[in-house]
Order: structure tokens, then C-alpha cells, then sequence
């Protein structure tokens, strides 16, 4: 049976920002199936958004069809090793354990 693991890709999107060069695109990640035969090809964009009043918001918007998003461009950086992981933000969030190169010890961060 070949193997479909979701890949990530980093996505290229118009901001709706005109007047600044700089914010002329959003960047988001998109996680979606190897296999892309179906007319529909569902997937999760992830990504950080600034809101008017000024602070960031992070959103998991579900895609119904990644082939067919206002995306500029896509570029692949790998796939998802196992299945069920990282699809919690809190999950995300807790400490991992990190080596510290200077004291020669693991530490948790």
C-alpha cells in the first residue's frame, strides 16, 4: 500500500496590504495530503495574523480543497512523520528538552 503522509508546505498569500511593499504578503503553512488526484484535496492552513486593534492572532483554518486556495506559491519543506502530532496548539507550547551546548547538559525549555 504506498504511503500518502500529509506534507507541509510554507504558502505565499496577497495580504490586502497595498501601499507598503513589505506587507505585500502573508506567509502561512499548509499541511495536506501527498496525493492530490481527488477534484477536492482537503487540508489545515496555520497561520499568525495581525488584527487592527494590534495584537497577533494564531488560527487552524481547515482547507476543503488545498488545490484551490488564493496561495501565490508554495514551497515544500517535508512531511509529517506520525499522525495525531502537532495538531494541538497547547501541545506546541509546552517545554521540550533542548541541549545546552555550553554547560554539556539536557535542559528542558
Amino acid at each position: 500500500m504506498p504511503s500518502n503522509k500529509k506534507r507541509l508546505y510554507i504558502a505565499l498569500y496577497p495580504s490586502g496590504v497595498v501601499d507598503n511593499e513589505e506587507r505585500k504578503y502573508h506567509w502561512a503553512f499548509i499541511l495536506g495530503p501527498k496525493d492530490e488526484k481527488d477534484d477536492n484535496v482537503p487540508g489545515i492552513r496555520f497561520h499568525v495574523k495581525n488584527t487592527p486593534g494590534g495584537a497577533w492572532v494564531y488560527e487552524e483554518v481547515p482547507l476543503p480543497n488545498v488545490k484551490n486556495t488564493d496561495g501565490r506559491g508554495w514551497y515544500y519543506v517535508g512531511k509529517k512523520a506520525a499522525e495525531g502530532r502537532y495538531q494541538n496548539a497547547a501541545e506546541l507550547a509546552k517545554p521540550r528538552p533542548t541541549f545546552d551546548l555550553l554547560n554539556n547538559e539536557e535542559i528542558a525549555s
